[in-house]
Parts: structure tokens; C-alpha cells; sequence
């Protein structure tokens, strides 16, 4: 008996059982009989086989799908940048200037200078003490163009040690010489009424709280100016494609804040939750600020800076003594984002620095994308956390 050929398959031992109960004569004839009938059965299993490769042909078929899906994905082009305003970190529109620098604006806080105009349309605001415990503002402008912001008034000593970090062009109704001499040898660009185009008197308000500036008026006078650049860190977890700053952790939930400057000059931050994230809402004792929406102004972020101040070397017109802010160097603060209240420390090493914030610990406290209002609140003031997980602070004395 012949052996059968090695060719043969392991499936084919059926067939060589089979053949083992019949008489077979002649090795050759043997081998062609298994080998027909091992190409018969192959060409059945090869049928069976191909049945079974056509369902995992659809599985591939899906896969390759998929991987298609996958490498069109790749081969699209990446989401073009967003444009983000350097000061707020917030998206901006197509139209918007990036490169233009920043516009400061000194504006009125008096009660008879109600409502202020403009000030929704600011980046950043800066609250300061001045004589008499009044209060004077520094609203800075970059995304938005406003035509027309004010009450304008005079510059302050302080201003030679905040404005220099934003490189800004500043409006201002001017200011005593000696002020002058110093916003000049800290670099600053102010322009005041009769300097340039752009200031104008409106015969309905009482003077002094009646001169209006246009914020492109003074762009277009100090084209030279670098441009804006961001401030300090913000969270950027809201805009596409940002590396974006961990939120804080911590913190105490409050419904809002009480700041008392002086005896006289009072402002209330209430947190307002909305669709569009939660902003804070000021008023002041004796008037709800208006916006063009009618309705009060309000910021992303609240920042209250405890600073010292002491009295100053002259007085007004008025007689009374101006104060001096220590702005420089670093203090206790108080973060207001997100409906929560942070502790926290700010640090300005020079007039050239920027504020920066930091958790008690010295870890970095971003700030929410969006206007942020920085409070510059004297050592004797009161800043008074309402409601939620609001502990109240040491009431000081409320002398400035």
C-alpha cells in the first residue's frame, strides 16, 4: 500500500479512515483518489470558508470605516485660533485691534458725577482713595472703543506707580505740576483737554463732572504706544485650543461683599448666578450705576487690595489733604470669582510690574476671563463678605 502524499491535510483524515475499509490497489492510484477527493472537499471547505470571511469582512469593512473616518479627521485642517483680548481674556471680534495699546481714562466717583458713561465698555477698572475719603477711578480700555467716557478728571501721585505697567495713552483734565512731572519721569503719555482732539464739555452736567474724552481720539494721538499685553494670569479653560490655568480650589461661597473706603464712600458687590457664568453687580450707597442697558455695573472678578495709605504733602482746592496709596511692594487681598471669595495676596514689585495674585501659600490664583474691578481698599477699611460660607472680616477702623 502506498503512503499518502504529505500534501494532504489534517482535514482529510476523515477520508483516510474511509479508505482504510476499502481494498486499494496500487499506491499511485491511491494517492490521485485521495488527492481528488482532498480537492473536492477543499473546494467544499474553501466554499464553508468563504462563507465565514464575508461576515468578518463587514467587521472590517466598519473598521476601515472607521480608520477612514480617522484619517479624514487628521488630513482636516486645525480649528483656526481665536483671537483672545489681552486684558480680559475673553474672545474678541474679527475687527478688533489687537496691536493698538492700552486707553486708561481718570474718571469722576463723586456723587454729583452720576452716571458715569463708558464705564461698561472697560477691561479693567481700579478703584483709589483720594482726599476727603472719596474715591477716583482708572478704567482701562483695549477690546471695546467707546466714543464718548467720563466724567474726566485730574491725575493722582498714585497713578505714576500703576499706569506704567500697561504702557498706556492716558486722558486725564489735567493735574498739579508736581503730579504732572512725575506720570512724565515714570513714561506715561497723558494727554488732558486743549491737547488733543477728542475731550468735550456737556453743558447738561455741573462742572466740574462735565468733560467727556473719546477713547479712539487718544489711540489715534499715541499710534507709537506698544501694544496691550495680558496683565495677569487668567483662566483660559472657556477658550478653544487654550492651555488653560487650573481653576482654584477652595475658597468660601458668598452672596456678595460691603466695602467701606471711609465713612463716606461705601460700594456693594452682589453675585448674580446667570447663564453665562455668574458676574458680580456694584451699586454705591447713593446711586445704582447705570449702564447702557440699563443696568448696574458689574465684573467676572472682584479684587480687593488692602493698601496702606497715609496723608499727603498737599490739599485740593477744596482744602482738603490728598492721600498717598503704598501700591508697591505686596499685602492681603481678597479674590472674587465664581461666586466665591478667595483669600489671597497681591504683589506689585515696582511701577514697571504688573499686580499679581497668589493663594496665601504663594501658588498662583488665576482670574475668571472676563472685567476685572480691582479695589484698592485702605488698611482701616472694611471689606464685609455676605451670605453663603461668609466669614466676616476684622472690622478696622474706617480712617484712611
Amino acid at each position: 500500500m502506498g503512503a499518502l502524499p504529505v500534501r494532504t491535510l489534517p482535514l482529510l483524515l476523515a477520508l483516510a479512515v474511509l479508505a482504510a475499509s476499502c481494498s486499494v490497489l496500487g499506491g499511485d492510484a491511491e494517492a490521485d483518489d485521495v488527492d481528488a477527493d482532498a480537492a473536492e472537499v477543499d473546494e467544499a471547505d474553501g466554499s464553508q470558508d468563504q462563507d465565514e470571511p464575508e461576515d468578518d469582512g463587514e467587521v472590517e469593512q466598519g473598521d476601515e470605516d472607521e480608520e477612514e473616518e480617522e484619517e479624514a479627521g487628521a488630513d482636516e485642517p486645525p480649528p483656526e485660533p481665536v483671537d483672545v483680548a489681552p486684558l480680559t481674556g475673553e474672545p474678541v471680534a474679527d475687527d478688533v485691534d489687537l496691536d493698538r495699546p492700552v486707553a486708561a481714562v481718570k474718571l469722576d466717583n463723586h456723587p454729583n458725577a452720576q452716571p458715569p458713561v463708558g464705564l461698561d465698555d472697560a477691561d479693567i477698572v481700579l478703584t483709589a482713595v483720594i482726599e476727603g475719603g472719596q474715591t477716583r477711578l482708572v478704567a482701562f480700555y483695549h477690546g471695546a472703543a467707546p466714543e464718548r467716557v467720563g466724567p474726566v478728571r485730574s491725575a493722582r501721585e498714585a497713578d505714576a506707580d500703576l499706569l506704567p505697567a500697561f504702557d498706556p495713552v492716558v486722558g486725564i483734565s489735567g493735574g498739579e505740576r508736581s503730579v504732572l512731572n512725575a506720570l512724565h519721569q515714570a513714561g506715561i503719555t497723558a494727554y488732558a483737554e486743549g491737547t488733543v482732539e477728542g475731550f468735550e464739555r456737556d453743558p447738561n452736567r455741573p462742572a466740574p463732572h462735565d468733560l467727556f474724552v473719546s477713547v479712539p481720539a487718544l489711540w489715534a494721538a499715541a499710534e507709537e504706544l506698544p501694544s496691550a499685553e495680558r496683565p495677569w494670569e487668567i483662566d483660559d479653560r472657556d477658550i478653544p485650543d487654550a492651555d488653560p490655568a487650573d481653576p482654584p480650589e477652595g475658597g468660601d461661597e458668598i452672596d456678595g461683599v460691603e466695602i467701606a473706603f471711609s465713612d463716606s464712600m461705601r460700594a456693594v458687590w452682589d453675585w448674580v448666578d446667570d447663564r453665562d457664568g455668574g458676574h458680580w453687580e456694584r451699586t454705591q450707597e447713593w446711586v445704582e450705576w447705570e449702564r447702557r442697558d440699563e443696568e448696574p455695573a458689574d465684573a467676572r472678578n472682584v479684587v480687593i487690595a488692602r493698601v496702606p495709605v497715609t496723608p499727603g504733602t498737599r490739599t485740593d482746592a477744596s482744602g482738603a489733604q490728598t492721600q498717598e496709596l503704598g501700591v508697591l511692594g505686596e499685602g492681603e487681598a481678597l479674590v472674587l470669582r465664581d461666586g466665591r471669595a478667595y483669600e489671597a495676596r497681591w504683589q506689585k514689585p515696582g511701577p514697571g510690574d504688573h499686580f499679581s495674585f497668589t493663594t496665601p501659600d504663594g501658588d498662583p490664583l488665576p482670574l475668571a476671563a472676563g472685567r476685572t474691578w480691582v479695589e484698592l481698599v485702605p488698611l482701616g477699611g472694611i471689606a464685609e463678605l455676605q451670605g453663603g460660607d461668609a466669614v466676616e472680616d476684622d472690622e478696622d477702623d474706617l480712617g484712611t
